[in-house]
Formats: C-alpha cells, sequence, structure tokens
C-alpha cells in the first residue's frame, strides 16, 4: 500500500490527480470532483502537503466532507470510489479518492444560493465553462497532443457554444486581455482547427 501512495504522489498533481491536505469546504472539493467526472475521471489523494509529505487526517471526518459534496453541491450527484490508507511509518491516514468519468454529464457543482456552475479538467485545475462545452471541450483537448487549450480557449469554446459566433473585440472583453494576445490566440485556434475565421461580413467573426 505505501508503495501504492508513493508512486501516486511521485506523479505529482496533472488532469488525472489531485492532492488535498484536508477538505475545509465541500463546495470546492465539489468543482475537483466534478470537473473529474465531466472530463476524463481522477483521482483524489486526501492527505498530502502542498511539498507531498503525508499531512495525515481523520478518514471519518474526510469521508463525510467527500459524502456532502458528492451528494449535496454536486447535481446530479457523483458516485465516488474511497479506500482508505494507513501509513506504516508514521500511522497516519491518507484517503485515495477515485471519480470515473461519468455517463451522466454534465455535473453541476449548486452553491448555497441554488447557482449552478460546470467545471471540467485541465492539467492540474478546474475550469469553468458553458453547459453545453461539457461534452465538446474535452474532446477539443484531444485534437492535438502538443497543443494543451489555455483557460482563454477553453472559455472561447464555451462562449461559442452558447452564442454561436464572436469577434475580436468581444473576445478581448470576454477574457479581459489585450488585442495582440486576442488575435495571438484566435489565430492559433483557426489553425489547429478548433475554430473557424469567417470575413463575409462587415466584421470578422470566428464560430465552429
Amino acid at each position: 500500500m505505501q508503495q501504492k501512495i508513493r508512486k501516486l504522489i511521485g506523479q505529482g498533481e496533472n488532469e488525472k490527480l489531485d492532492f488535498k491536505r484536508q477538505i475545509s469546504d465541500p463546495y470546492k472539493i465539489a468543482r475537483t470532483i466534478t470537473s473529474f467526472a465531466n472530463t476524463y475521471g481522477g483521482t483524489l489523494l486526501i492527505g498530502i502537503n502542498d511539498d507531498t509529505s503525508i499531512f495525515g487526517i481523520d478518514p471519518e471526518e474526510e469521508k463525510y466532507m467527500l459524502d456532502l459534496a458528492s451528494n449535496h453541491y454536486c447535481e446530479p450527484p457523483v458516485q465516488l470510489k474511497i479506500e482508505e490508507i494507513e501509513d506504516p511509518d508514521s500511522s497516519k491516514h491518507i484517503l485515495i479518492v477515485q471519480v470515473e468519468e461519468s455517463h451522466s454529464k454534465p455535473h453541476a457543482v449548486i452553491n448555497d444560493n441554488g447557482q449552478r456552475k460546470f467545471y471540467v479538467r485541465q492539467h492540474d485545475q478546474c475550469l469553468p465553462v458553458g453547459k453545453n462545452s461539457i461534452n465538446t471541450v474535452p474532446k477539443k483537448m484531444l485534437l492535438n497532443n502538443h497543443h494543451k487549450l489555455s483557460k482563454e480557449e477553453i472559455k472561447l469554446l464555451g462562449f461559442l457554444d452558447e452564442n454561436g459566433k464572436i469577434t475580436l473585440k468581444m473576445f478581448m472583453k470576454l477574457c479581459n486581455i489585450s488585442e495582440r494576445r486576442a488575435k495571438r490566440t484566435l489565430i492559433e485556434m483557426t489553425q489547429n482547427n478548433l475554430i473557424r475565421k469567417y470575413d463575409h461580413e462587415k466584421e470578422i467573426y470566428y464560430s465552429k
């Protein structure tokens, strides 16, 4: 078991692996859970410090928080597979939480005001997207193995799912970025066949 933990820790946080010292906010952990479920699945290690040393947790308390997150803050609820491990050297407890890619996506995170937000996993982050992007953004991530989508690109794809088209000025405002950066991003996305450029109207616009 110790070898299993060390192997996981050695991978570092990535698109399918996330470390948590402990769960202090079920809403925040629900974002990670739904991002895994909405993308390709993943593993949560609970009880690991930022420096990858073992912090240790009260397993029952963390299980309670996970249950609250997955069943109360996720809609629809997300099923978790939880494995409890005790480190033989320190006698500290760790939880390995498996989240499978969901067949019931999209899963939303609901805050205390009833507002719903949708997330996907990109690199080691949970990124917000539009509801209609859940099934399209992950596929776009795989179109070019050498091109990882940025936050701006994912946000743009989500916007296009909801609105159909966007202009340069709209994209600058959407992501609060400079004209130069916006132009460069649009050119790269066009070259990677993520979007298409249309210039037969008064103003150039981009769509899928």
